[in-house]
């Protein structure tokens, strides 16, 4: 993938330049923290990208809101599982951005490349209820929604307080969160069906969150 370099900004950008036509092309950001990434992670792309007749979907790690100390790491490992998961589908994609590594604010400069770089596609910006909730909240600028059309999808537990405008997808009602899942092996419990059989073992096979 080619990368884009502008002041401390680093970014792996997709590996072509998405070709328009007259009909302009739609393509899914899915932001989160993914760390693990599960079957309902999957789920929601794969429903979201059938219902928007979506070109592709890009999964798009961030680090945690709180900006704790970056762990290489444990980063490396968010990296690979993704990747892993995601292998098999053509309309999946990683999109590895070192400034949301850094801080998850840079999300609206972020859009702003994609947009500059493929003025004539139209993003729809899939966003957990943590995001949703922390544009209302002042977190985020709303100024990244000139550049991406909200996309949400109810949860179980998601009680909503954003006040922006969202288009809201429903999806299966999958029951598993990545804080559950590390709960579980904090607690030496299965995890063996809430994650893609790759991700089991390499979970396993690192000792990851243990």
């Amino acid at each position: 993938m080619n990368q884009v370099k502008k002041e401390n900004i680093i970014l792996t950008l997709p590996k072509e330049k998405l070709k328009t036509n007259h009909e302009p092309q739609a393509v899914g950001l899915f932001t989160g923290k993914f760390d693990p990434i599960h079957l309902g992670h999957l789920a929601i792309a794969e429903n979201i990208w059938e219902y928007l007749h979506l070109k592709k979907i890009y999964f798009i790690p961030v680090t945690h809101h709180d900006i704790i100390e970056n762990d290489s790491k444990k980063d490396f490992h968010r990296l690979t599982m993704i990747k892993d998961s995601i292998r098999d589908n053509d309309h999946f994609e990683l999109l590895y951005s070192k400034m949301l590594f850094e801080n998850p604010k840079n999300l609206e400069d972020l859009f702003r490349m994609l947009h500059e770089k493929n003025p004539e596609t139209i993003y729809y910006w899939i966003a957990g209820s943590e995001f949703i909730n922390s544009i209302s909240m002042g977190t985020f600028s709303t100024r990244l929604l000139d550049y991406v059309k909200l996309i949400g999808t109810r949860r179980y537990n998601f009680v909503l307080r954003s006040k922006v405008p969202i288009t809201w997808v429903d999806v299966p009602a999958i029951n598993i969160s990545s804080s559950d899942i590390r709960k579980r092996l904090r607690n030496k419990m299965t995890i063996r069906y809430l994650v893609p059989d790759q991700v089991f073992r390499y979970i396993l096979k690192e000792n990851l969150y243990a």
